[in-house]
């Protein structure tokens, strides 16, 4: 069955909407497009053929030459204007509908188009050139497209290894049952640490996006300090960083640590720490930058997408199981290689191996492909942190609040929230549903972040 659906007119594009055919064919398989009406089988519902084989492609393609949009117009009350019945059909399904601009064709405005297409005029464009550059435009167009098909890893130009995460709906947070059994598990934690994750409601992710593989690596992050010249926060007028001293056994602030030095030995394959929420937005904002001809905008997850992606269909207190000892067969988590450093931890009896941080997919990913979820480092969310935000959360797509006030003993202060659990996190910390938070400019040696996507 055609995964791509090519429309253009005879008249206006057919030379060139064939090579761009044969690329696609080529890169896709002999099968994935649909091109030719021609290959209609005879006698049946032209119409309702179209649209049953619309249901099963993932892309609409739209192959806009110079006469199209006064074609389309002179067609606008003809019902047998193929191409307009195409994309309206495309529309009315929800159809990802990428324009393919031909040499130097305008994108057509709304007025240009018959009511039932206007939609069009709001989608983002590609535009391929017949001469030199064709090649390569079609190359820029199968990496748009290639967002929307699932099931296919993309490696940009860092290295970095992004998969698309598919819409769903799932259940966020937890239920008074669900804490009630962290309880007995852990005698440790405090219910009140819990009550920011109830209600549990119903999430209805409606768009896809792409989400690192791994967190961001130390060698990564270099990159960006090397290119935009970027000082972090922890760097700042030696500032530093938030870190574990293992002389008194604390969480103290230290003016010597930040995403060079956090106090432990790390490679480039390492995740950063020691980084603040800005300057993770920084990253991110830079790398959309480096990667605005792949027409892909870099951010942080959101943090239902998180949760989304970290649950991948799991309702189970430690994503794996509901035994926090089963931890260790997929994290770096607070562990018996830790409480041997450091009897103060709080730590499963479990061994991961690592008393820091291990090297990113030192554990196997989850049913989703991604590594690290819960453990290793905790994880920047774009989201302001409000306490209260589960009771009053859109269903679909929630964004968080818009600005959330918490206050601490000396008077209020805005927060940013972190997610997963890390190395020196004790197995509460290590579920999906638990939430934490930071001012946005504090860093901290076992916070780092991972990068989310979206394709224009």
């Amino acid at each position: 069955m055609a995964k791509l659906f090519l429309s253009y007119r005879r008249e206006d594009s057919a030379g060139v909407a064939g090579r761009i055919y044969d690329r696609l064919r080529g890169y896709f398989g002999p099968d994935a497009v649909f091109f030719n009406v021609d290959s209609v089988p005879l006698g049946v519902d032209f119409q309702e053929y179209i649209e049953s084989l619309l249901s099963h492609c993932g892309v609409f393609l739209a192959v806009i030459g110079p006469d199209w949009a006064g074609q389309i117009n002179t067609g606008r009350d003809n019902p047998e204007d193929w191409v307009r019945i195409e994309i309206e059909a495309a529309l009315k399904q929800g159809l990802p509908v990428i324009p393919v601009l031909i040499d130097h064709t305008g994108m057509p405005s709304e007025a240009d188009l018959p009511p039932s297409l206007v939609r069009l005029a709001c989608r983002h464009a590609v535009r391929v050139d017949q001469g030199r550059d064709f090649h390569h435009h079609v190359g820029q167009l199968i990496k748009r497209i290639e967002f929307h098909l699932p099931g296919k890893e993309r490696t940009n130009s860092l290295g970095m290894t992004l998969v698309r995460i598919e819409p769903g709906s799932f259940l966020m947070g937890s239920t008074k049952e669900q804490i009630d059994q962290l309880m007995r598990l852990l005698p440790e934690w405090e219910r009140e640490w819990c009550e920011d994750e109830r209600p549990q409601h119903r999430v209805d992710i409606t768009r896809p996006y792409l989400l690192g593989i791994h967190q961001v690596t130390v060698g990564q992050f270099r990159r960006f300090v090397e290119e935009s010249r970027h000082q972090t926060e922890a760097e700042k007028a030696g500032k530093g960083s938030f870190g574990w001293d293992e002389k008194r056994r604390a969480w103290e602030i230290d003016p010597a640590k930040n995403w060079r030095n956090p106090g432990f030995s790390q490679t480039d394959d390492h995740p950063v720490v020691c980084v603040s929420h800005n300057d993770a937005v920084a990253f991110c904002e830079w790398l959309s930058t480096k990667e605005k001809k792949e027409g892909r905008t870099y951010r942080l997850p959101g943090e239902a997408e998180w949760e989304y992606a970290c649950r991948a269909g799991s309702n189970a207190l430690f994503v794996i199981s509901n035994d926090p000892e089963d931890l260790a067969k997929i994290a770096n988590v607070a562990d018996a290689s830790l409480k041997q450093k450091f009897s103060n931890f709080d730590c499963i009896k479990g061994d991961d191996g690592f008393v820091y941080t291990a090297p990113v997919g030192s554990f196997a990913p989850n049913p989703w492909g991604l590594h690290d979820m819960i453990g290793n480092v905790w994880e920047w969310c774009a989201d302001w942190y409000d306490s209260k935000y589960y009771a009053s959360s859109p269903a679909a797509d929630p964004p968080g609040p818009s600005r959330a006030w918490y206050r601490v003993f000396r008077g209020g202060s805005s927060y940013r929230v972190f997610r997963g659990g890390s190395w020196g996190g004790d197995a509460g910390y290590c579920r999906p549903a638990d939430r934490n938070r930071f001012a946005p400019g504090r860093r901290n040696s076992a916070v780092g972040f991972r990068v989310a996507a979206v394709q224009e």
